[in-house]
């Protein structure tokens, strides 16, 4: 977008637009692009943008002045790698509920997207007559819980869940893992925590 020249041509036929800048400068962004709608033809449909966002929550933007000729649309990047993930990798993948097992799924650490990848899962959840099972290993299990339960305070009744140390994680009582999930910050030490938490479940 920098280059008006170079823009202006690939706008003028251009069907799709995908803006994943730092979200402070989507506005700015959003601006340079209905700057050149004028050159579209107005026999083309109005051009799709697409704004890929962190963090959960969706910028709050309104169409540029005179942006008739295009629709913004918003893509939650953790949320569709979530959603991406557990298509390829189930819930129930590692076990077999012909033997009574449960999916009991362990999220380490606190750092982006954990929260997405708990939260689909969540939605999953429901498979055959007993619950599933989420860990939280971290370094605050109590934090975390009192956090998750003042957003969430419905979802011990989706699953049960667990809040457990991250450098010693007791886990005596419930259904063996299944699957674990590491998102740390940074990301360096999510590997040490993979090693170790491999070598103790």
């Amino acid at each position: 977008l920098e280059d008006p020249c170079r823009t202006g041509a690939a706008l003028k036929a251009a069907a799709l637009v995908l803006l994943a800048d730092d979200e402070a400068r989507f506005g700015e962004r959003l601006d340079e692009v209905a700057a050149h709608l004028d050159i579209r033809s107005s026999r083309l449909p109005p051009l799709r943008v697409i704004l890929a966002f962190t963090g959960g929550s969706r910028p709050h933007l309104y169409e540029p002045d005179g942006a008739t000729g295009l629709t913004l649309e918003y893509l939650d990047l953790e949320k569709g790698f979530a959603r991406s993930l557990f298509a390829r990798r189930p819930i129930h993948a590692g076990m077999d509920p012909a033997f009574g097992q449960v999916p009991h799924l362990l999220f380490a650490g606190h750092a982006p997207p954990i929260d997405a990848l708990w939260l689909q899962a969540m939605r999953l959840a429901h498979y055959g007559d007993r619950p599933s099972v989420l860990s939280f290993a971290c370094a605050d299990p109590e934090a975390r819980r009192r956090s998750l339960f003042e957003v969430y305070p419905e979802a011990p009744r989706l699953a049960r869940l667990a809040f457990v140390e991250l450098e010693e994680p007791d886990l005596e009582g419930l259904p063996p893992v299944t699957s674990v999930f590491v998102c740390t910050d940074p990301p360096e030490e999510g590997l040490d925590s993979a090693y170790r938490l491999a070598r103790l479940i």
